[in-house]
């Protein structure tokens, strides 16, 4: 994106320096500034070599005053020599096209390592020629097997005053090449309006232009050229004329509309503008993207594993307006619900047919509606997936899963084999979830775990002992337990009150 920052220096009068100055070579292609994470995108600055996007009035500027605008992006630029006096050289659009191509390949930073673009997406900043040296690297480095990669990338372009149809200076340029004695350029030859050269790279570039997003600034004020003063790319030629392009013009001459005051400067904040919109669109399909990947990775980490979401479902649908709304009143609920810093255990007991299942859906949806996270588990003794207790944890891991962004996050990569969740054994997969799963990472207060006929699980003893691993969990968890009152349940219960996790008891009506 942004040119690199560096001092303004005297213009050399050394005839070699002023031939090699700006000219493209591997050191200009290198890092703005350094990140500390790794980039969303790269944003890639293609102008005239010795301009800079802003010089303030110490002529000082430096990459980490660009960083807050541009945020986390990688700054790379790329110079080509623009001054128009001295010998002919021979490069044209193509053979700038072909140096930029490969500098983006095989360029390195300053330690040696290759800068790897192409990874991840690249917004090109571009600056008159420039604009259509990008335009001719783009079509050439689609169909070539070494920058392919690269060029796929590439999701959008900046133009700053690129003249797409030419523009009517050329021929002057070379005119005065001819009375000063100097050899015509090439690449002013290439600019000529409406050249075979331009109409080409247009009549290709628009098939591929849908692809890319387009922002086209365009000066408004004349360039000092001799005794004149000139717009040296009119409008019509600044402007694609695209369906999807988005256009504006800048209060500047030709050089002013990569050359900003300051970081006020209306000029700069245009652009900038631009820029941040393009960046937050690439870092929003990027989390879209992320977030389509991730449930496909929990699904394959919990390949097996049955929730109770159809059998929630049904008892809602049984659930009769008016009722069930009494057990939220009880003060053994009210202190459970509080959102405390300690885990706690409600354990509610009612005698068969007494609707504890219906109650069980009506409390889930509630929490639910109040914003809380809630998971649960419906034991059914009569179906082999809805008795386990090792299966009942796994579905809760699901749950959790898929509810809390970061926690969803750090399980993708997690094997099967590794996480823990295949495991038959309830009381590790109890640790795994209890010990392992970062729920700090996702901020939440209390989450709510409902556990709906615990009579009917294969092993209630079991499952009683993983709550003992309550007090080691990283966040309160608050469970809790609808079944009936059985001796084994109760002295499951019993021994759950003398650990330092908080059990209580709310009696059901009898039949």
């Amino acid at each position: 994106m942004f040119k690199r920052f560096r001092r303004s220096k005297p213009r050399p009068k050394d005839g070699a320096d002023r031939k090699t100055r700006g000219a493209v070579n591997p050191s200009r292609t290198t890092p703005g500034f350094a990140i500390e994470e790794p980039p969303i995108e790269s944003l890639t600055a293609f102008s005239e070599a010795q301009s800079s996007i802003i010089r303030p009035p110490n002529h000082l500027a430096t990459p980490s005053s660009t960083e807050p605008d541009v945020g986390k992006a990688r700054i790379i630029t790329f110079g080509y020599n623009a001054n128009w006096h001295g010998e002919a050289g021979i490069s044209n659009v193509t053979d700038l096209a072909k140096e930029l191509l490969y500098e983006m390949r095989f360029a390195k930073d300053a330690s040696g390592e290759d800068i790897v673009i192409g990874v991840n997406p690249t917004i090109f900043v571009v600056h008159s020629m420039g604009g259509l040296v990008v335009k001719k690297a783009y079509l050439l480095g689609l169909h070539d097997d070494n920058y392919k990669g690269i060029i796929r990338s590439v999701s959008a372009i900046v133009f700053l005053s690129t003249p797409h149809r030419g523009t009517q200076l050329a021929e002057t340029l070379n005119r005065v090449l001819a009375v000063s004695l100097q050899s015509p350029k090439h690449f002013i030859t290439d600019l000529y309006k409406n050249s075979t050269t331009i109409e080409d790279l247009n009549e290709q570039f628009r098939h591929l232009a849908p692809r890319l997003s387009i922002w086209s600034f365009y000066e408004t004020l004349p360039t000092s050229i001799g005794f004149k003063k000139l717009i040296i790319v009119e409008k019509d030629s600044s402007v694609l004329g695209y369906p999807a392009e988005i256009s504006k013009p800048l209060h500047a001459h030709h050089r002013g509309v990569c050359k900003y005051s300051s970081l006020v400067d209306p000029n700069y904040l245009s652009v900038r503008n631009a820029l941040k919109s393009l960046v937050s669109t690439i870092r929003s399909k990027a989390i879209r993207e992320a977030d389509a990947r991730e449930p496909q990775n929990i699904q394959e980490l919990f390949r097996n594993c049955h929730t109770s979401e159809g059998d929630y479902n049904r008892l809602r649908r049984d659930w009769v307006l008016g009722t069930c709304d009494w057990f939220f009143q009880e003060p053994e609920v009210e202190f459970w619900m509080r959102p405390t810093t300690k885990s706690r255990i409600l354990w509610y007991n009612a005698p068969p047919a007494s609707g504890k299942s219906v109650l069980s859906a009506f409390i889930i949806s509630h929490l639910k509606d109040i914003g809380l996270q809630c998971q649960y588990f419906l034991f059914n003794y009569s179906d082999q997936r809805k008795r386990s207790v090792a299966g009942s944890l796994r579905a809760i891991a699901l749950q959790l899963a898929k509810s809390l962004p970061n926690l969803r996050k750090s399980m993708n990569g997690v094997s099967r084999a590794s996480s823990g969740f295949e495991s038959a054994d309830p009381m590790l997969i109890s640790r795994t979830i209890f010990e392992k799963l970062p729920f700090e990472a996702d901020h939440i207060d209390p989450l709510y775990w409902v556990f709906d006929a615990l009579d009917e699980s294969d092993v209630p003893t079991s499952f009683l002992e993983c709550l003992e691993g309550l007090s080691d969990a990283k966040v309160p968890i608050k469970v809790l337990i609808l079944s009936r009152n059985t001796n084994i349940i109760t002295a499951g219960f019993d021994k759950l009150s003398q650990m330092t996790v908080h059990v209580a008891m709310l009696l059901g009506w009898s039949s």
